[in-house]
């Protein structure tokens, strides 16, 4: 159909929510996903590609977000609750700093937890529901686009050619460096881990059930650079974490969210490693017990000057991939989705002519939003690691008063309780006063 087809790269959390959100405009969106397509020997179970990863925090302003696309209950009914405090704690849980988790403002949706996984499926049973079209295996080598097309082309020699683009794949994506080849890469920061084990297995007689003394923590060591995210997620009967360790990993090449395959050597590895950190032994148990590991790396996008040109529109990490240490990654593909909808509602001509406003009232509604979150994940990530004991101490104190203050006076508002339809009820009216004719 003339003007309305789109070729979504990446299959993602953020991919597939852009598509339904196409979708229900009236577009005809295809997903193509690097993941999946691989044979598979007849004596293993075939597991879908999204069956990776550890959990995803659903915040206020995702949740808020989400009802905006009529996706909320879906969600509400595959999590359970979350814990309204977050502990930042040195790595033998010493020395807690509070910080809230839930807005102030009465009204908002409590925060929620669920498996990325699960997430995940819930999503891609909605793009199934939709008739929304899922390739697989298809790797793009480079996005290339002329004022009336784009056209991606894959690993396999094939290539697509569609009316619009949009780059939902991660933070290293090739859409990006094809369509913004002067856009700055990615840093790596470090390596990371994400695992998922079965809350309350028991793995024998000396060993207690597993669970975290902390439901929700951070536990870190400034002077190694070395930190452990924990949580509870209670609706899938689940625990998961995060290890990460800020230095250079020894192993430059990109995993791409592969769970390792000899579990349990990786674990116990791992596992030993948390042990001499000296993390307490629920967090040790956890790793060494754990039923998924997937290796991954730690990176950091500098800002983007903008998240569209031409044709083509980035969402999620491929446009402002930064630190996990807000919990606003998906948060933020999600915030992404629904600007996009609203501006869809707002434009019903989109395909015949208005994706160029379109485009650029995205960029100007979500630029500043994406570089506060990023800028606000770095200012954390800094008080995650200290060159001295003194620095150490500073740092923490100064953290402490932060969010003493933030949580006093509601500043994670700003973050928690951010509602993007505010913004871009602001954004039209600007647009519409500026195109109103002057008057006599």
């Amino acid at each position: 159909m003339l003007g309305k087809t789109v070729t979504v790269i990446g299959a993602g959390p953020a991919g597939a929510l852009a598509a339904l959100t196409l979708k229900k405009h009236g577009l005809s969106p295809a997903l193509y996903e690097n993941r999946g397509g691989s044979p598979t020997p007849a004596d293993l179970p075939v597991k879908p590609f999204w069956d990776v990863g550890g959990s995803v925090n659903l915040h206020g302003n995702g949740l808020r977000a989400l009802e905006r696309l009529g996706l909320l209950d879906q969600f509400l009914a595959n999590s359970g609750g979350f814990a309204s405090k977050l502990v930042f704690m040195l790595m033998d849980g010493s020395d807690p700093i509070f910080r809230n988790q839930k807005a102030s403002r009465a009204g908002e949706y409590p925060p929620i937890q669920i498996l990325r996984n699960t997430y995940h499926r819930v999503l891609m049973s909605e793009v199934e529901k939709a008739e929304i079209p899922v390739f697989l295996g298809k790797k793009l080598v480079v996005a290339t686009q002329t004022e009336f097309n784009v056209t991606a082309t894959f690993a396999d020699g094939t290539s697509v050619t569609s009316d619009f683009l949009v780059g939902a794949d991660g933070i290293n994506s090739t859409v990006r460096t094809s369509i913004f080849p002067e856009a700055k890469h990615p840093i790596r920061a470090g390596a990371g881990f994400v695992g998922v084990f079965e809350l309350g297995f028991t793995p024998g007689s000396n060993v207690p059930p597993l669970g975290f003394d902390n439901p929700v923590g951070v536990y870190g060591d400034p002077l190694s650079g070395n930190s452990l995210y924990t949580v509870h997620c209670p609706e899938d009967n689940a625990g998961a974490f995060v290890l990460m360790q800020m230095r250079q990993p020894e192993d430059e090449e990109d995993p791409d969210w592969l769970p390792y395959e000899d579990l349990p050597k990786e674990a116990n590895r791992l596992a030993d490693n948390v042990a001499e950190w000296g993390a307490p032994p629920s967090v040790t148990n956890a790793v060494r017990y754990a039923k998924r590991i997937t290796p991954i790396h730690m990176f950091d996008l500098p800002d983007m000057k903008a998240l569209h040109k031409g044709r083509v529109l980035l969402v999620g990490d491929s446009g402002h991939g930064t630190f996990p240490t807000q919990g606003q990654g998906l948060c933020q593909a999600i915030e992404d989705c629904a600007v996009l909808h609203n501006l869809l509602v707002a434009f019903p001509d989109f395909a015949n002519g208005a994706y160029p406003d379109v485009f650029r009232l995205y960029d100007e509604i979500r630029l500043p939003r994406v570089h506060f979150i990023a800028e606000s994940s770095r200012a954390v990530m800094t008080h995650m690691h200290a060159s001295s004991r003194v620095k150490m101490r500073l740092g923490r104190f100064i953290f402490r008063l932060i969010l003493g203050v933030r949580n006093t006076f509601g500043l994670n508002d700003a973050i928690l309780a951010y509602n993007c339809e505010d913004d871009v009820s602001k954004a039209l009216e600007r647009y519409r006063r500026e195109r109103a004719p002057a008057s006599k």
